[in-house]
């Protein structure tokens, strides 16, 4: 019954914000009821092949890029002003991951180490062939 109720809720909730489709609606509270990442594989986001995140979503399992918990963003103008690629202001004056392919894996550590909030986590590296990227991924894993 919570699970149903869940569900219900987001479905409600993502569907006044996004006004999407009603498959993708579904899919999307099915998978935040289940304790999954809210990834829907019908919307744009997943289409494009970035990471799709819905404020106070469960964390994208590894592998799945980089994500950050907007909801909990001090807007300290940190990551937007030094990784403007990779970062950007929501209309509630709130971080959010723009493109995160915007910018190295060191970028995103960094701007992880630098968060005072401590809400960007950098996931997995995409670009395998980054220089010395064993040390970020080393540095990386206190925030994932």
């Amino acid at each position: 019954m919570r699970a149903e109720a869940a569900a219900t809720a987001v479905a409600r909730i993502v569907s006044s914000l996004l006004g999407g489709g009603s498959a993708a609606i579904g899919e999307l509270a099915a998978a935040v009821a289940a304790g999954a990442p809210a990834v829907a594989t019908g919307s744009p986001a997943a289409a494009s092949g970035a990471p799709a995140v819905v404020r106070g979503a469960p964390a994208p399992t590894p592998g799945s890029g980089a994500w950050l918990d907007s909801a909990l963003c001090t807007s300290c103008d940190e990551c937007v002003r030094k990784y403007p690629s990779i970062f950007v202001y929501d209309s509630d004056k709130q971080a959010t991951i723009k493109n995160p392919r915007g910018g190295s894996f060191r970028d995103l550590v960094r701007a992880a180490e630098a968060c005072p909030a401590r809400v960007i986590h950098p996931g997995e590296p995409w670009n395998v062939q980054e220089k010395d990227l064993a040390a970020w991924v080393e540095r990386a894993r206190k925030f994932d």
